[in-house]
């Protein structure tokens, strides 16, 4: 999935999407639920430590 399609999906702005994936910022825990859904997962798969 494209950031573009992430952002879309979670309705937040990509570059928003692309700073959190080079970890310039730390989402909040809204953010975290809105990607979770727009990925078909839950918060907590998202927050686990690999």
């Amino acid at each position: 999935m494209s950031q573009e399609d992430l952002a879309h999906k979670a309705e937040i702005d990509r570059t928003y999407v692309s700073s959190l994936e080079r970890a310039v910022y730390s989402p909040t825990i809204e953010v975290v639920d809105k990607l979770a859904k727009a990925l078909g997962t839950d918060a907590a798969e998202l927050l686990k430590k690999s």
